[in-house]
């Protein structure tokens, strides 16, 4: 396990992360004007899914596993949400945002290290 954290140590630090802002109340998240954007969230999941996707993608080379994980980390945090956080909300639309976030950042991990 310890060997596993010390090889993904950049992805598992962005895990925890997500999971923590993810898990907070909405009262506590920051209120800016960027926020009023449409669908804001929507990219706001999709980037930092693709960010997790690239970190995995260049400490991992198991493609499958990297999209299984942020698939799966995705539809904890909306199951999360929608279960047990009062403030906020489930959304199937964020977890087709994290799922394509993961695939293109998987994308883009592959075809970078295919012409490297």
């Amino acid at each position: 396990m310890f060997l596993l954290l010390k090889k993904n140590w950049k992805s598992s630090i962005w895990t925890i992360i997500i999971l923590i802002f993810c898990s907070l109340p909405s009262s506590n998240l920051p209120r800016t004007s960027i926020i009023n954007i449409p669908h804001f969230d929507k990219i706001l999941h999709f980037g930092i899914f693709f960010f997790l996707a690239l970190l995995f993608c260049f400490e991992n080379k198991n493609i499958v596993y990297i999209f299984i994980f942020s698939f799966a980390l995705g539809l904890f945090i909306e199951i999360e949400q929608h279960y047990l956080i009062s403030s906020r909300s489930g959304d199937i639309i964020d977890l087709i945002a994290d799922t394509i976030g993961a695939t293109v950042g998987i994308i883009v991990c592959f075809i970078k290290k295919k012409f490297n």
